[in-house]
């Protein structure tokens, strides 16, 4: 398989107070795998020394709900009977700073 490409869509912010960061509406989208059958794509989120699994789709994007906007590392890889793809590239994005109260 090869390498997914992972771009990402926010949406505008749902909700803003002073002190909590705002909570956004994040679409994360990649290009579909060619050469190969895939049955399930994976999102995972690196936080700190752990990698969790946050969704698995058949589709080419997930939309995640109340995201706060702070540091957020994601990848997504994809698999078929024979195993799971390398990671795609890790998106990083580095958080939105908290209004001064």
């Amino acid at each position: 398989m090869r390498t997914l490409a992972l771009i990402i869509s926010v949406a505008s912010t749902i909700c803003c107070h002073a002190v909590v960061p705002p909570i956004q509406s994040v679409t994360l989208a990649w290009d579909s795998v060619t050469n190969t059958t895939v049955e399930l794509y994976k999102l995972y989120e690196i936080s700190g020394p752990t990698t969790n699994l946050l969704a698995t789709t058949t589709n080419l994007s997930v939309t995640l709900t109340n995201v706060l906007a702070m540091p957020h590392k994601w990848f997504v890889t994809a698999s078929n009977m024979w195993g799971e793809s390398d990671p795609s590239n890790l998106l990083v994005v580095p958080g939105a700073p908290v209004p001064p109260t």
